[in-house]
């Protein structure tokens, strides 16, 4: 199949029209942080493999730019989840709450589990865990919204100051 040179520019015109979806220049720096929020919010919760889905469908609900709050879920990649939000939400929750110290081996429990015994061990499993899982996620939810926090203003700054850059240079062209 050869390629004419109308498909070329219908290619391009295309790819402009996505990115000019995709990245609105004109929003408003408001609806820029707020995506931004949303992205590091719902990127540092506990949303592993579904976190984009998650933000695209929040910003279209909320009418914000889409592209920004996706790369900003981009924040919370599996090293900084695994070695700074998830243990510093844990550790926060375990200050507020004070889960009860389980003593447990968890491998030689789980090691222990067949088709006889599976519902029991689960369920003690499940029964021991929850205090430490319940601090997990309030420790969790404090550490999503105080970093989305911090982004909203450095995100809201940083398109105020694009905006006032470029409203400089079209008034003072070379």
């Amino acid at each position: 199949m050869r390629k004419t040179g109308l498909q070329i520019p219908k290619m391009k015109r295309m790819l402009k029209l996505y990115s000019i979806r995709a990245f609105p220049r004109n929003s408003p720096p408001r609806e820029v942080a707020w995506a931004v929020f949303w992205g590091v919010w719902i990127g540092v919760m506990p949303t592993i493999g579904i976190a984009i889905p998650l933000t695209l469908l929040v910003c279209w609900l909320f009418k914000i730019p889409k592209a920004p709050g996706v790369a900003a879920s981009f924040v919370a990649i599996p090293p900084t989840l695994f070695s700074f939000f998830y243990p510093l939400g844990y550790w926060i929750g375990q200050v507020l709450l004070d889960p009860v110290a389980v003593d447990i081996n968890l491998l030689d429990e789980v090691k222990s589990i067949s088709y006889q015994n599976i519902g029991v061990k689960l369920s003690m499993l499940i029964n021991q865990a929850s205090p430490h899982l319940l601090a997990f996620l309030i420790g969790m939810l404090i550490v999503a919204s105080i970093t989305a926090t911090i982004f909203w203003f450095v995100a809201y700054y940083v398109v105020q100051q694009k905006r006032k850059l470029q409203r400089s240079i079209s008034k003072n062209p070379m």
